[in-house]
């Protein structure tokens, strides 16, 4: 494995602790293969809804879903940012 990927997987891994997952999700996310940012901005409603299908995960279930919408947010501004200093650079 890269060290880039390394890198990635390990931002991803602080990434849920700082949302506050339960390290049994974040296990879970695991082995899910959901190891990177990538993965992050891909997962649909169904997919978390397979992840998260325990009634005794919801605590982890809303964390996850509140913070990759927040995620996707900040992502989708610094996105719109870059297209606007491109257009009027």
């Amino acid at each position: 494995m890269s060290s880039n990927s390394e890198d990635n997987e390990k931002s991803v891994e602080e990434l849920f602790h700082k949302w506050g997952l339960t390290q049994a999700r974040i296990s879970r996310l695991w082995h899910c293969n959901i190891t990177t940012v990538l993965h992050l901005a891909l997962i649909d409603v169904k997919t978390m809804e397979r992840i998260f299908n325990e009634d005794s995960l919801i605590e982890d279930s809303l964390l996850f879903k509140l913070n990759l919408m927040k995620m996707r947010k900040q992502r989708k501004q610094m996105r719109m940012q870059m297209i606007l200093i491109c257009l009027f650079a």
